[in-house]
């Protein structure tokens, strides 16, 4: 089972791709994290859109910088003050632009928000959940589920852990490890609203 090609949230028909990160040197170029699964396919889908509704052309220099260009008009971004204020742009492509995923495959996108029965908790009352969050740290990926009870678990996407992913289905099926990451965001979510929001 793989939750390869795309680790993030679906803005129907957009699909979210990559990031822009911080400049690289003074002529325009810029550091782009994608989130495809070869990330070098990016530059592929065009245009690609970021978050303000604005069409760009986007070329790799390098393993991870490239340049910017307006699909409109074709200009390049080319100073690194142009760059900054790109920073943190996210980038997305058209839903229609991507291949269907393959079999076993998945899109992320299609994973988020989707509900789950977690068959092995004892009350009942706490086994439906949702999927908040896909992760990939290197090791493979992770659901991230939040519990009626207010817990968070990180489930392996593992074949033994999730059995069958039917997208169509009302309930998606899971199984906790013996050793599953539990997190109660109960507590401690009056103390987050009482701090400024950092952003």
């Amino acid at each position: 089972m793989s939750a390869a090609l795309l680790s993030a949230k679906v803005e129907s028909p957009k699909i979210l791709v990559g990031v822009i990160g911080r400049p690289h040197g003074v002529r325009g170029l810029v550091h782009v994290h994608s989130y495809m699964s070869l990330p070098e396919s990016l530059s592929s889908y065009q245009p690609i859109i970021d978050e303000l509704g604005q069409e760009w052309i986007l070329s790799w220099k390098k393993k991870g910088v490239a340049s910017l260009a307006a699909f409109d008009n074709g200009r390049s971004i080319t100073d690194r003050e142009q760059a900054e204020q790109l920073t943190n742009r996210r980038l997305y492509v058209l839903r229609s632009q991507l291949p269907p995923p393959e079999e076993e495959e998945f899109y992320i996108s299609d994973l988020i928000g989707k509900k789950v029965l977690i068959c092995n908790l004892e009350e009942k009352d706490d086994r439906v959940g949702i999927i908040h969050s896909v992760m990939d740290y290197g090791a493979g990926a992770s659901l991230e589920i939040k519990g009626a009870g207010g817990e968070d678990y990180i489930v392996p996407f593992m074949k033994k852990f999730v059995p069958d992913v039917n997208l169509s289905a009302d309930y998606m099926r899971v199984f906790l490890p013996d050793e599953v990451e539990v997190t109660d965001t109960s507590s401690s979510s009056s103390n987050e609203e009482a701090q400024d929001d950092p952003l």
